[in-house]
């Protein structure tokens, strides 16, 4: 299932995990010749002290000594992102999941065949989306989501609503899928997208000022152990399985007059 037309998608991550390479900035130049001229800038190249992880928990972007590479489309709105074990693809320009997964795809092959023998195994594959929620002039934020989806006000006693997070931790055929509505947070990306390099690539948005807003963050990931064979591995299968209940899950929690106003955006 997609999402629908002009839906408030701000951000997407896809990422593949692969065994260690020894030696990351001989792979980072071998990614770099395999992509060639369409992500041939490359911006904040050797990022210290981040890296991607994916476990049972998520797919997070976290604070470790790892060098983190990134070569950015020359519009500035696409970037792959390298380190000893993974390839990503992050965008800030999201069409629709089957551009999105095409151009990641892509992307994989690519650096797999440049590769060689260096990745023989894929041992995790994971999707992130961003959704930014904000309602209309004569709309609040309770006609976009289905009840009980939001983190709710306690009405009592004068208090009022400052923010909040709902967060469901699921699991799937596939494997862990994590769903975080957060309700007025301080920055529309959660704190560990809003990393150095979202920031460095100028991909932050501007919070929403005197509106009650909402951000949906959807994770899925398939975790393989042993690490499967690459020989075997259908790539686009698993993708665009992982990216389904995504989409299931972001029309099921909004409302039909959210898909109206989105339709008609």
């Amino acid at each position: 299932m997609a999402h629908l037309p002009n839906a408030p998608v701000k951000y997407v991550l896809g990422v593949m995990r692969f065994p260690l390479i020894p030696d990351v900035d001989s792979f980072a130049g071998i990614v770099q010749s395999a992509l060639g001229k369409e992500f041939r800038h490359r911006r904040n190249e050797k990022l210290a002290q981040l890296n991607l992880r994916i476990e049972e928990k998520g797919v997070e972007l976290v604070q470790e000594e790892v060098s983190l590479w990134q070569f950015l489309s020359e519009d500035g709105h696409w970037g792959v992102l390298v380190n000893r074990g993974m390839i990503g693809l992050h965008t800030n320009a999201y069409v629709d999941h089957k551009n999105f997964l095409d151009r990641f795809i892509s992307v994989i092959e690519r650096v797999v065949a440049a590769a060689g023998e260096s990745i023989q195994q894929v041992e995790a594959l994971a999707l992130r989306y961003l959704d930014l929620v904000k309602p209309g002039a004569d709309d609040t934020l309770e006609d976009y989501f289905q009840p009980g989806v939001l983190p709710a006000s306690v009405d009592f006693g004068g208090l009022s609503m400052l923010g909040g997070i709902q967060i469901v931790n699921l699991k799937s055929e596939l494997g862990p899928l994590k769903l975080q509505v957060i309700r007025k947070p301080d920055t529309v990306f959660p704190v560990d997208l809003h990393s150095p390099l979202v920031i460095g690539n100028d991909w932050s948005l501007k919070t929403p000022e005197d509106v009650d807003f909402a951000t949906i963050d959807t994770d899925h990931a398939m975790i393989f152990s042993p690490p499967a064979e690459l020989e075997t591995f259908d790539y686009r299968t698993k993708l665009f399985s992982l990216r389904e209940p995504i989409g299931g899950i972001f029309t099921r929690i909004t409302t039909e007059h959210a898909h109206e106003v989105w339709k008609k955006a």
